[in-house]
């Protein structure tokens, strides 16, 4: 009996090690998110080209986030989105990453609204693109 065990115990053991060193560990996980309408994913910037720019994330941090919400204005003390390089040191200390992406609790539900599937995967992909400004 004693034998039987034991080559079941090395089999176990073989097996969690394995599950361990196979696991790749990324800095920014890949949200799970129904998003089909966002085509193309490549190079998502901060600066918007237009008014409905479907790659900028200014557009989304204007209307949800800065002036329209009056949360991250010029001064607060909650991060000051008013500009690319208040958003950026946000991205950069993985911050936005963890409220936005992550927690998804970004904007908090007393605001009265949230940010769509689509939104959220921008904000994730800009910020593994390094959060370019163009």
């Amino acid at each position: 009996m004693k034998t039987f065990f034991t080559p079941i115990a090395l089999i176990l053991l073989i097996v969690a090690l394995f599950e361990i060193w196979s696991c790749e560990k990324s800095k920014a996980p890949s949200p799970l998110l129904n998003c089909n309408s966002l085509a193309d994913t490549t190079h998502i910037r901060y600066v918007a080209d237009t008014l409905f720019d479907p790659k900028s994330i200014q557009i989304i941090v204007v209307q949800n986030c800065s002036y329209q919400s009056g949360c991250h204005e010029q001064g607060s003390t909650n991060g000051d989105f008013t500009t690319y390089q208040g958003i950026k040191a946000r991205a950069d200390d993985g911050s936005l990453y963890q409220r936005v992406v992550a927690q998804r609790d970004m904007p908090p539900a007393f605001a009265g609204f949230t940010l769509s599937d689509c939104q959220i995967k921008e904000f994730y992909l800009w910020i593994q693109e390094g959060a370019p400004q163009y």
